[in-house]
């Protein structure tokens, strides 16, 4: 089964030449959590939560998460992010094997993640990585950026009250994107980021379920309410992740564009294929 839209050099190449345009952004998909986002008029680009590797299974041969398909790119073709982006420290967020391969050939690039996970990144150049917290606003190249508080099933804090969960606010030229990294819903949640404003949600659509949950994994909101938040903060577009990679972790996301297709026919949504291409434009 062909998994992909484009990869290997096809897709390094379509990120590093696509032109953006005035008040434009454009996205890729690297499968489950993992986007490329890149700004109009730059040749400059942010990575969300890349898992480019097998380190999961390779580092527990006995795991229940094994990928479907391999990759759609190396770690090393990603070498002209400006940044790096991990909403969180699991695995397939936070894989220290594509941010160790991506870090030897490219010690220009910054890795920002929650603080409460920085020592899981001593090792590397500490230039290279940037700690923030939630309501933390920083500048990542042409990205305005801030730091949400995410309830991975519940919101945790460490010792020192940082937030191990995180999603982050966007903004690329006039173009505002609110990233959740794995997260449910919550009042606090809804109400921030309908401030924001967001042209682009991206949400997971994996959900929870008691099973799952006594296997320690760790649930997010389902695809009905996902599309469910994005009505209720007023984006523009919704776009789905976390149901293309593991078969122990997913829901088909059929069932959830037709739940918005009965209930929010109004909302526009697109589901990418791992290694397309999209070009938003409000």
């Amino acid at each position: 089964m062909n998994y992909y839209y484009q990869q290997g050099q096809t897709l390094k190449k379509d990120i590093e030449t696509t032109i953006i345009p005035d008040g434009a952004v454009g996205i890729w998909s690297l499968g489950q959590a993992g986007f490329v986002i890149k700004a109009p008029n730059s040749s400059q680009y942010i990575v969300l939560d890349p898992y480019l590797t097998r380190s999961i299974e390779v580092n527990d041969p006995g795991t229940e998460f094994v990928r479907e398909y391999d990759p759609p790119l190396e770690p090393i073709s990603l070498s002209d992010a400006y940044a790096i982006l991990i909403s969180h420290h699991h695995d397939d967020h936070l894989d220290l094997s594509t941010l160790n391969e991506l870090h030897q050939v490219s010690p220009k690039t910054s890795f920002v993640l929650p603080a409460a996970h920085e020592h899981m990144v001593a090792h590397l150049n500490q230039d290279a990585i940037v700690g923030v917290v939630a309501g933390q606003k920083f500048q990542t190249g042409p990205f305005m950026c801030e730091a949400i508080a995410a309830a991975h099933t519940e919101y945790v804090q460490n010792a020192k009250g940082q937030d191990l969960y995180l999603g982050y606010f966007l903004t690329a030229g006039t173009v505002r994107i609110y990233f959740s990294g794995d997260t449910v819903v919550t009042p606090e949640l809804m109400a921030s980021v309908a401030a924001f404003q967001p042209h682009i949600a991206i949400l997971p659509i994996n959900g929870q379920d008691v099973f799952r949950t006594s296997r320690n994994i760790i649930g997010n909101m389902s695809g009905r309410e996902a599309v469910d938040f994005c009505n209720a903060v007023g984006a523009d577009l919704f776009i789905p992740f976390h149901y293309d990679m593991f078969p122990n972790n997913r829901d088909n996301p059929a069932h959830t564009i037709d739940y918005l297709f009965h209930h929010h026919r109004h909302q526009k949504f697109h589901m990418l294929a791992v290694g397309e291409r999209f070009i938003y434009l409000p």
